[in-house]
């Protein structure tokens, strides 16, 4: 069966083989302009049939051709007509070339190749095409194919006209002479003397049909080739373009950051000796950004069109209108508020367990916690420009952060004290919601400079006075967190007086992300605690009074198969997350400010390489990751050691036909030994690659260990031998002569 199956595939291939192959087999000239003919045809077929479907995605890739070139001249106006007193516009116009010009080399059209393989297909058929009207009886030029895609050859041409007559003669007279020939002759003979450069009247029609077919592509080709030519010229312009940008972009993020983190901002002991002149700069400042006046035409007028070009580009407009929609979200997430209270008060009233099982206590929250489920599904939208889809991304991050801070509160607190839990942390919240407010409305700078140190301090106080009030009613988990915040926000209000209020900002940023992860761990850490209290210890005590084979003090480490779970989520999960929030908030209170290339710098790139790129090369990214390695390597250590003395206590029984292991009656060191040389031999691997330590100079350090260990270990050595002599003097163990013990 699989023979024949075998059989008919091979048929199948050599049907489907022999078309392909026929212009390159030994056939006569006939046979292969037949042959041709018919491939040509299938060619010219099949490109006349996605005709239409490439004209259709050469619209596409045009259409996407004409927006590159169009948000490269957005970008180049938006960039260049910045002012530098608007550091957040700033940040936003230099993050968006970098992020255009990345996507625009990542998704680059690949124009030169495109153009390239038109090439190869022109000049073939081209060359194709001259190949048969030079067959004998060779065409005169063909006005089908223009000059400037016909081939030429101009050795050949000259050759050729030069002996013209001479070959026309000569063809006529042997044209002659095969007529003659078949008047006497039978057809046999007549085939054997037609010379055989000379078509027949079919590999004529065969030649025609060729002509046609290959100069209906070549057209086809050469027309889809000046079409990639224009685009591709308009492509290399808005490179060239995006690319001027982008070094722009990249010299002016080295100004700002140097002003943000280096040089900071106007002091605020500076502003108060002149209180009344920086006031004016600010209001100043917030006038020439915002005009609310404008936003009634924006927002109520029937002729303003959000599409119109000269809309999107009035940048005050457009500032006034995010104010009023920013109240506009603000009042609609306290409605939404409202409104998941009255929908869920029927049904702690109707559905009794629920209303039981919730306490009064927890029922604001829970409708804060569906409020904010509410706002995040309704105000998904994805019509909207770069700056309103950016700043929808900061809002929902937050709602998203509050609803972990929220549920985690739920989980972990009993009800009566769940309200002072919150009011330990209800000043980070309201902090955090006045930087993202900043950042949405891209808050001029004189304005930040005067107001928020002030705020700060407000806030610092305000986490002062919660955590002396409620921190002792509080969770001892809460208190201490409280506590924190209180420290964090205390240096950012130090940081801001001094001037680095964008740094300040970041700062607490990183805290209000960083505080929802702290809780979402300590959730977990509450829940594996409760778990150890209600299932654990008791699935530890069953398990123990199985180990009936072995002796009591030798349970304890074999207890792994009853507590693995637990210990992967204490002694692994938790440590990783814990230390892979650092930089995962990091990123995202960067992102907010779009300081991003700034998270590449702390944690990518080396902070410790003295050989250069060939050297040891030390990172924040590789030294989390070691120790990431170090947690789960440390895991499986434990694992394999478990495993390893439960099939020696195992083996051993089964050898000795016995139902008890009695102390110190198997030696385990030895294994233990190895297991615990292979699994750090293969971590010690992986710090060798991650930080790119140099195999050579292991090889020394080894090296110069091996003697030193053998130097100290020289008289420990002597006397064991020694201790051998004495306990059977004369001769050694095996033996050896008493003197070969020197």
């Amino acid at each position: 069966m699989k023979q024949r199956k075998l059989l008919i595939a091979l048929t199948a291939l050599l049907l489907v083989a022999v078309p392909a192959m026929a212009v390159f087999t030994g056939m006569d000239l006939d046979a292969t302009l037949s042959n041709l003919r018919r491939e040509l045809s299938y060619d010219y077929r099949q490109k006349t049939q996605i005709q239409k479907q490439l004209q259709e995605q050469y619209e596409v890739q045009h259409r996407q051709m004409v927006e590159i070139a169009k948000k490269c001249n957005d970008l180049s106006l938006m960039l260049y007509s910045q002012k530098q007193e608007y550091t957040f516009d700033v940040s936003y116009a230099l993050e968006k070339v970098t992020q255009e010009y990345e996507n625009f080399n990542k998704n680059r059209t690949p124009y030169d190749r495109i153009v390239g393989n038109l090439d190869i297909d022109i000049n073939r058929y081209a060359r194709l095409i001259e190949s048969l009207r030079r067959l004998p009886p060779e065409l005169e030029d063909l006005d089908v194919v223009p000059d400037s895609l016909a081939y030429h050859n101009d050795t050949l041409d000259a050759h050729l006209l030069h002996n013209a007559s001479l070959l026309q003669q000569e063809l006529e007279e042997k044209v002659d002479a095969i007529t003659a020939m078949t008047q006497v002759q039978d057809t046999s003979a007549t085939e054997e003397a037609v010379p055989a450069f000379i078509l027949s009247e079919q590999g004529q029609r065969d030649r025609d049909t060729c002509l046609f077919y290959a100069s209906e592509l070549l057209m086809m080709y050469a027309a889809s080739r000046e079409m990639a030519m224009a685009d591709s010229t308009h492509y290399q312009e808005a490179r060239l373009r995006l690319e001027e940008s982008y070094k722009y972009a990249r010299e002016y993020y080295d100004i700002i950051e140097n002003k943000v983190f280096v040089e900071g901002q106007i002091p605020w002991t500076t502003i108060l000796t002149h209180p009344g002149r920086y006031w004016r700069e600010a209001r100043q400042a917030v006038g020439e950004k915002y005009r609310l006046s404008l936003v009634w035409k924006a927002l109520y007028s029937d002729t303003v069109d959000y599409s119109n070009e000269q809309i999107a580009n009035d940048n005050m407009l457009s500032n006034s209108a995010r104010v009023y929609w920013w109240v506009i979200y603000i009042l609609a997430f306290f409605i939404l508020w409202g409104l998941s209270a009255l929908i869920l008060w029927p049904l702690y009233r109707f559905i009794k367990p629920l209303g039981n099982w919730i306490q009064k206590e927890q029922k604001p929250y829970i409708a804060l916690l569906l409020a904010c489920v509410l706002f995040l599904i309704l105000s998904y939208e994805s019509n909207l420009d770069d700056i309103a889809r950016k700043a929808l991304s900061i809002i929902q991050t937050f709602l998203g952060l509050l609803i972990a801070i929220n549920t985690a509160l739920l989980i972990r607190l009993n009800p009566s004290k769940l309200r002072d839990g919150v009011r330990m942390y209800m000043p980070t919240i309201i902090t955090a919601l006045i930087v993202i407010s900043c950042r949405v409305l891209f808050v001029p700078n004189a304005f930040l400079n005067f107001v928020f140190p002030p705020l700060l301090l407000a806030m610092a106080v305000w986490q002062l006075t919660v955590n002396l009030r409620y921190g002792p009613k509080a969770d001892t988990t809460d208190m201490v967190v409280g506590w924190v915040s209180f420290g964090i926000t205390a240096i950012a209000t130090v940081v801001g007086w001094a001037g680095y209020i964008f740094l300040a900002l970041i700062i607490l940023a990183w805290w209000y992300v960083q505080l929802a992860i702290i809780l979402g761990i300590a959730t977990i850490w509450d829940l594996t605690l409760l778990y150890k209290e209600k299932r654990l210890d008791k699935r530890v005590e069953t398990y123990k009074a199985r180990l009936t084979y072995v002796p009591e003090q030798a349970k304890d480490k074999l207890l792994f198969g009853a507590t693995w779970f637990y210990d992967l989520i204490r002694e692994v999960l938790i440590p990783m997350l814990v230390l892979g929030t650092i930089p995962t908030c990091v990123y995202w209170a960067l992102d907010i400010f779009e300081f991003r290339d700034l998270y590449i710098q702390i944690f990518m790139e080396p902070f410790f390489s003295p050989g250069g790129g060939e050297g040891i090369r030390i990172s924040l990214y590789s030294v989390l990751l070691l120790t990431f390695l170090f947690f789960l390597f440390r895991y499986v250590n434990k694992a394999a050691h478990t495993i390893f003395r439960t099939l020696k206590y195992r083996n051993f029984l089964r050898k000795n036909k016995r139902p008890v292991v009695r102390n110190d009656e198997i030696n385990l060191s030895l294994g233990d030994s190895l297991i615990n040389v292979t699994v750090w031999f293969i971590y010690a691997y992986w710090v060798i690659i991650k930080l790119n330590i140099p195999t050579g100079s292991l090889g020394l350090i080894a090296g110069g260990l091996s003697a030193g260990i053998g130097l100290a270990l020289k008289d420990i050595i002597n006397n064991f031998i020694y201790g051998i002599q004495l306990r059977r003097p004369g001769r050694l163990p095996g033996g050896l002569p008493q003197y070969l013990a020197v």
